[in-house]
């Protein structure tokens, strides 16, 4: 991911996205059908980036991050990856197919990959964009703003 950030110099986007009430999806229907679900999130997501020119990369167990050339639409590409793992999705238990729906939240935040610090201050801020959406509630994005006080965002979540 870090090659992503530091392309050339440009100014990029990061998108951070997590999805929402795993614990009550594992604890329903166990950690191989959670397996299978971040399996084919993952396979949505590069579809999705991909038509966009940017890159996803998995960072924790359910939690995704997207890098982007930030003269592109990165707000609008956050709530397309948010409304793709939202998509319903057929997972396999004991042979049957079984058709689930999660949501996800998103965080947005810029840079200019000029220096190491750069590059995790954006990971940070977009972090903070990532937990005003889930505070607010599933399936929303925020943009953070660095104009204003630090874990705030500039206009609420996007939908």
């Amino acid at each position: 991911m870090h090659a992503a950030l530091a392309v050339a110099g440009r100014p990029v986007a990061m998108i951070l996205i997590n999805l929402d009430g795993t614990r009550t999806f594992v604890a329903r229907f166990g950690d191989r059908a959670f397996d299978q679900l971040l399996v084919l999130t993952a396979g949505r997501l590069h579809h999705a980036v991909q038509a966009a020119g940017a890159q996803v990369f998995r960072l924790r167990r359910d939690e995704f991050a997207a890098v982007i050339d930030d003269r592109a639409d990165a707000a609008g590409l956050a709530a397309r990856l948010v409304a793709a793992v939202a998509e319903p999705t057929d997972i396999h238990l004991t042979g049957q197919p079984v058709t689930v729906t999660v949501t996800a939240c998103a965080g947005v935040a810029s840079l200019t990959p000029h220096q190491e610090a750069a590059r995790r201050l954006a990971l940070v801020h977009a972090d903070r964009a990532l937990r005003a959406a889930k505070q607010t509630g599933r399936g929303l994005t925020t943009v953070f703003h660095p104009a204003t006080k630090p874990g705030t965002t500039d206009g609420g979540p996007v939908r």
